[in-house]
């Protein structure tokens, strides 16, 4: 269901000639920048200029019965790329543990009119063109520790660069196996600071 907020999310893309790397998956960096008020180098996609301008927390029990998922759609506007990097800002939370884990997953939702899919529901899957992008179809499991608010980045390698296609929408998720505090991502909940997609909690 469609939430009025946007998630701090920040993409660093590659020319989709660029050679893999053999080995498929992702390293998880914590600690990058706490505080920051710019994300680092020169990114492809931004939804907000300013990360420590997000104030709002959202984790996976902020309403009712809570939920699993937590997404952040954008669009690819100019040219084909190869995902190189996510990066989140985000913090607090207890963390993963073998009885809670977190899951990255990307799906491709095709030609959509930003900033919303219509609709965008994680449990039916309507919009989604093929399978989960990431972990051959499974998704990418990561271990997350508690860390002050800042940027939090996920590098991925070989098949995990997922070709992300011009004029394509596409939805990044946190997906939870227990509906808990594992983590915080922090949001807007005004404003429209990015207008090629939105926030989600499924």
């Amino acid at each position: 269901m469609p939430c009025v907020r946007w998630l701090l999310l920040r993409l660093v893309l590659i020319c989709s000639g660029t050679a893999l790397s053999l080995r498929a998956g992702v390293t998880v960096i914590q600690n990058v920048s706490p505080g920051a008020m710019s994300w680092p180098g020169s990114p492809t996609i931004i939804t907000m200029l300013n990360p420590s301008s997000a104030t709002t927390p959202q984790t996976f029990t902020n309403s009712g019965n809570g939920f699993t998922t937590m997404a952040q759609t954008f669009t690819v506007t100019s040219t084909n790329y190869l995902l190189q990097s996510i990066e989140i800002y985000a913090g607090g939370g207890l963390g993963t543990s073998p009885g809670v884990s977190l899951t990255l997953n990307l799906f491709d939702l095709g030609y959509q009119a930003a900033p919303n899919p219509t609709p965008y529901s994680r449990q039916a899957y309507k919009d989604i063109i093929g399978v989960n992008l990431f972990g051959s179809g499974t998704g990418l499991q990561i271990t997350y520790g508690n860390q002050a608010n800042g940027i939090l980045e996920f590098d991925f390698t070989g098949s995990d660069q997922a070709l992300l296609q011009a004029g394509h929408m596409y939805v990044f998720e946190l997906q939870t196996s227990v509906r808990t505090n594992v983590i915080y991502w922090l949001s807007v909940t005004s404003g429209n600071p990015y207008s090629g997609g939105a926030a989600y909690t499924n």
